[in-house]
């Protein structure tokens, strides 16, 4: 499969995943957005985006996994994730 292609498909199931769980327009949701910072998620709303996105693909997703893959870590400790950084790490699944 082109990875290009992949990665679209990916971030496109990730980008619909945030806005039903943070319950906010697509648009406003971009590649370089970080969840938290940008996007004012909680922890509690990374089970809801993992379950849209379980509910919507056949991906399994394990957050522990996924944290310790996908956030960024300045000072080696984890802070925020990118969406890119997100749909990257669904690619991969």
């Amino acid at each position: 499969m082109d990875l290009m292609l992949e990665y679209r498909d990916s971030l496109k199931l990730v980008t619909l995943a945030i806005a039903k769980a943070l319950d906010i327009d697509q648009s406003i949701i971009q590649p370089d957005s970080f969840l938290i910072r940008d996007l004012h998620a909680e922890s509690i709303d990374f089970i809801s985006i993992a379950f849209e996105i379980e509910k919507d693909s056949d991906k399994k997703l394990d957050l522990m996994d996924l944290y310790a893959k996908a956030f960024i870590h300045p000072e080696n400790r984890p802070t925020d994730i990118l969406v890119e950084g997100f749909a990257r790490y669904i690619m991969l699944l």
